[in-house]
């Protein structure tokens, strides 16, 4: 169902949109009538073109102006606002919204329950969020305990671990909450997706009893929907930045005190504002590293139509790194960052002649000069994709050696970055069990007893990482791929 909210001055009403094309003026034949002197007899349509509406200005006298830009022709989108005269219309598609919300749901989780409430005792209260916040925060220890939960949140790097400490935080607020779950909203996409949830205590039924239409709601009007029925109650919240609806909480929780639940909903609503802005940043990183993987996935394909033995390779040395990585303990940024950097260690080799990368004779001392220059060439390659600084280390010094025979800068010991030392060690174990030194292949054992006997060369705790990672036989020397397996933010 569609229909555009209509509001001038005080007045306000709600009408359907049906019959399209539809006309919108003052005169009295239109589909929709707006009486506004300010507004043309014929002043614009509304036509559905498969999902799509568009809207027309009919060349009317004071034009129309979309969300408060003068427009001739316009794809309406949801909560577009248009302006006639004095009278705003605010294009409301709830029907859309609440199917593609049954479709993006996580139904493991999740039991849509659309069936109307028990009519006895039933109590359903739309809030401006606004006007719940106030009235918590007119406590200053509610504004200081805001806060802090605020502070806790802003520290945290991932979405998943701040969403887990948001519902933990919300169960602070709230004792009596059963269940709660946080959906991320995609107004784009029109895709609401559940971003965490937890069941609190031993529940018989641990089930979500969703309605899609409440959570419609609440996005479409952007207030808190608190409804109370039977023995429960139930809450949705929603998160707004910029006014844009970017996400909401369910919550159902058993009863109390009104004026008890009311306070604890503000105080809830209120970290939701304060916290809109860090779970967007977050959204927005992981999509840019989602992105800087699709172009280092490009990156190293386009190497290994260069050169065939880089295909293997590169994988195997991602991981290789993430076995020395899990040993040493390291986080999942970490390791992500590490794997991209493995995965492009090697791309400045795209620069480097064929008559030189290809040459299966030892090299001269001039094609020799050459070849080192990739590891400068694949950091230039790199630098263009976004957080790269994170990674790119890896990539210009994995020749640097241990005790400063390496290149290109001859750097020694910690002054060597750590992803570095890593790959190095990854990336010489390779080398002699795949037969790209000149000695030949060698046995895993074999390649593994030369780093030991060349350890003046690496750091000292990494290659012992790396041996005790082979030794719990987490080194194979087998080609997967690696691209698809890096740890999610």
């Amino acid at each position: 169902m569609s229909y555009f909210l209509v509001q001038r001055g005080k007045e306000s009403g709600r009408v359907r949109l049906e019959g399209f094309p539809v006309v919108v003026g003052r005169d009295s034949i239109n589909g929709i009538v707006v009486d506004d002197p300010a507004a043309s007899r014929f002043h614009l349509k509304i036509k559905k073109r498969g999902i799509s509406y568009i809207v027309q200005d009919l060349g009317s006298k004071n034009g129309t102006y979309l969300n408060g830009e003068k427009i001739v022709n316009s794809v309406l989108k949801n909560n577009d606002q248009l302006q006639i005269g004095t009278t705003t219309l605010t294009f409301v598609y709830s029907a859309n919204i609440a199917q593609d919300i049954e479709e993006s749901l996580a139904l493991d989780l999740c039991e849509l329950d659309n069936r109307p409430p028990p009519a006895r005792g039933f109590l359903l209260r739309r809030i401006s969020p606004e006007q719940i916040v106030e009235t918590c925060e007119k406590q200053s220890s509610n504004r200081q305990l805001i806060y802090d939960y605020h502070a806790n949140l802003m520290v945290i790097p991932t979405s998943d671990d701040a969403a887990r400490q948001l519902l933990s935080c919300i169960k602070q607020c709230l004792a009596s909450i059963l269940r709660a779950m946080l959906f991320t909203w995609n107004d784009k996409m029109r895709r609401l997706v559940p971003l965490a949830y937890e069941v609190y205590g031993q529940e018989e039924d641990g089930h979500f009893k969703i309605s899609s239409g409440h959570l419609a709601q609440v996005i479409n009007r952007q207030q808190v929907l608190f409804l109370s029925a039977g023995v429960s109650n139930l809450a949705i919240l929603p998160t707004l930045l910029l006014g844009k609806t970017v996400g909401l909480v369910h919550l159902e929780f058993t009863k109390g005190e009104q004026e008890e639940t009311m306070v604890a909903l503000g105080m809830i609503q209120a970290l939701l504002h304060r916290s809109a802005a860090h779970f967007e940043m977050l959204a927005l990183h992981s999509t840019l590293n989602n992105w800087s993987l699709s172009m280092i996935k490009s990156i190293t394909r386009t190497l290994e139509e260069k050169d065939t033995y880089t295909m293997g390779h590169s994988e195997r040395v991602g991981r290789y790194a993430l076995a020395i990585a899990e040993v040493l303990g390291l986080d999942d940024t970490t390791k992500q960052n590490l794997l991209a950097s493995a995965l492009c260690h090697d791309v400045g080799k795209i620069g480097i002649p064929d008559s030189i990368l290809k040459k299966s004779s030892i090299l001269r001392r001039d094609e020799y000069e050459e070849m080192k220059q990739h590891p400068v060439l694949g950091a230039e390659i790199v630098a263009h994709i976004p957080n790269s600084a994170d990674f790119v280390s890896g990539i210009l010094y994995h020749h640097e050696r241990w005790n400063g025979t390496g290149y290109p800068e001859g750097l020694a010991g910690e002054d060597i970055p750590f992803f570095a030392r890593i790959i190095a060690i990854a990336d010489s174990f390779d080398a002699m069990v795949s037969g790209r030194t000149y000695s030949g292949f060698m046995q895993e054992e074999e390649a593994l007893e030369k780093l030991l006997g060349e350890s003046d060369l690496y750091d000292p705790e990494i290659l012992q990482a790396f041996a005790s990672a082979y030794q719990d036989k987490k080194i194979k020397a087998k080609t997967d791929t690696l691209i698809e397996k890096t740890p999610k933010n």
